[in-house]
């Protein structure tokens, strides 16, 4: 086994250092543009990082996730998601904290 790697290494040959300063503008390209979608476009935090009521709801029954979702719009509860939770009769909604809430109870 040691042959066949001395033989490898022998046959290899890539000048890592010479390409040194293209990899480092790459990099800052890289880190300078990450900058710019964080400060520029902020962070999209969802409903996991920023908080709010998680509810897992059991049917009996498969239910319908439009009908669901159209139901939750006429209230004013603000951002939330529904999605199915492993079968199709178990659905998870998360509704986020409303900031005017937090707001609020900050000044009591």
């Amino acid at each position: 086994m040691i042959p066949t790697l001395i033989k490898f290494k022998s046959k290899f040959d890539f000048e890592f250092f010479s390409h040194r300063k293209k990899a480092f503008v790459f990099s800052f390209i890289l880190i300078l543009s990450s900058f710019f979608c964080v400060f520029y476009k902020n962070l999209n935090f969802g409903i996991d990082f920023v908080g709010g009521i998680m509810i897992d709801a059991k049917f009996s029954n498969a239910q319908d996730l439009n009908l669901i979702r159209a139901d939750l719009e006429k209230l004013p509860i603000g951002n939330f998601e529904i999605q199915e939770f492993g079968s199709p009769d178990n659905i998870l909604i998360k509704i986020e904290k409303k900031k005017t809430l937090i707001k609020m109870t900050k000044c009591l």
